[in-house]
This record gives C-alpha cells, structure tokens and sequence, in this order.
C-alpha cells in the first residue's frame, strides 16, 4: 500500500485546494481552525484510511473536497432557513429531540450522540448548548439546539473533532485507562467484555504502532470513547 502511494504525492495546486476547502468550512460552520481540520481529516482517515493528506490518490483527494464542500452547505443552508417558531424545543429526557422542519426531524440517535459526547467532554446541557450558540452559532443561527438532521450532523462532526484532540483520546491514554477501569470492582458482563476487547485492540507493539503513525496514534471510536468515560463516571474510575 505504500509503495503504490509513493509514486503520486499532491501537487502545490491541489494541497491549496483542499486547505480551501478547509476555510470555507471555518468560514460556514464557525469553527475554529483546528477544529475544521480536524474535521478534514476524519474525512481522510475514512476515505483513504491513512493519516497524511499528501499521499491521496485523485479520486480520494476528490472524495475528501467533496465532503467538506457537502459540510459547508449544509451550514450555509442552515444557517439563511428561518425555523417554525413551535420548533426550538428540547425536552429533559435524553434524546428526546424531536423538532422539525423542511429537512425533517432531528432522530432521537442523533440527539442522543451529542449529548453523550458532551458527557465524555465533562459538559453539562448548559455548556452543550453555550458551545451550540457560540462556537457554533453560524450552523444553528444563534439556536441553542439543532432543528434539523444537518445541523445535527454538522454539530456531531464539530464534538468529534475536539473530542479525539483530547490527550486523553489517544490510543496509548486509552489503553491505560481501559487497563485500569478492568482493576474496578463491579464491572457488569458487557463493561468487562467491552473493557477486555479495547484492550486487546489497542495493545499492539510499540515498533508497529510508530512505523504505522509516525507523527502519532490517534484513537478514532467516539463510541468507545463515550463507554469509557461512563464507566469511568459510574464506577468510580480516573
């Protein structure tokens, strides 16, 4: 696989359109600057399966523009639509977001990912929906909720970022916490067999994992991510 890429590296044009296609997101969705690479570069990973911009092939350096323009419309799209005045509700119960416009309804899953991201984050509802009507004010137009799946979605991609930026959410900090949570007293079934298969996906040689990812390893399940940090919470670990 790196032999084949090796042959082909992104031209100067190319890496400037693609960071233009970076800004334009910063610009659309309010982000700041590393949180809308980051964003691009979970489209990379996804696409190519690879950390590095500069070996893309053409078609997976068009896949990875083409997500990042979809993102920015969307939050341009959101950011001119005018929501039904009944539709800005969010009741108490997790996931429970069921407000609607021309796009459609914001599903109880999606609802639910963002709060429990906003857990793992150590944020409360409060902060969730500051960081919605600040850092974020340009894809729900100042709302302190989303109104529709896109909003959703563009939120979603906006906690994924800061979420695996934390050290914390790095594979070799993520090994170490899941090792100690295995050390807690009350683990239920599925917290021991998620806590034992993180485990033996993370502990891989040292050698392999630095030839793989030299500039680092990151870790790129939320889910996990947001499992950890809830047994952690409820079971008293770090």
């Amino acid at each position: 696989m790196n032999t084949a890429r090796s042959a082909r590296t992104l031209s100067r044009q190319e890496r400037a359109a693609l960071w233009k296609r970076v800004s334009d997101l910063r610009a659309a969705t309010g982000m700041s600057r590393d949180e809308a690479e980051d964003v691009m570069r979970l489209h990379v990973r996804r696409i190519s399966g690879q950390e590095s911009t500069k070996l893309l092939t053409s078609r997976e350096l068009l896949e990875v523009q083409n997500a990042l323009d979809h993102a920015a419309r969307q939050a341009k799209r959101s950011k001119i639509r005018s929501p039904k005045p009944a539709a800005q509700r969010e009741t108490t119960r997790v996931g429970r977001e069921t407000t609607e416009d021309g796009k459609g309804l914001v599903t109880r899953e999606a609802s639910r990912s963002l709060l429990l991201m906003a857990e793992a984050l150590g944020w409360n509802r409060a902060q969730l929906r500051g960081w919605i009507q600040g850092r974020m004010a340009n894809v729900c137009g100042g709302r302190p909720w989303p109104q529709s799946r896109e909003e959703a979605i563009a939120l979603h991609e906006g906690l994924e970022a800061i979420l695996f930026r934390l050290p914390e959410s790095q594979a070799p900090r993520v090994l170490a916490r899941a090792r100690e949570c295995l050390k807690l007293r009350g683990l239920s079934a599925w917290e021991d067999k998620f806590l034992f298969d993180l485990v033996d996906k993370l502990d891989v040689p040292r050698g392999k994992v630095e030839a793989e990812n030299p500039r680092g390893w990151s870790f790129r399940s939320w889910k996990s991510l947001v499992k950890l940090a809830e047994i952690e919470r409820t079971r008293g670990g770090a």
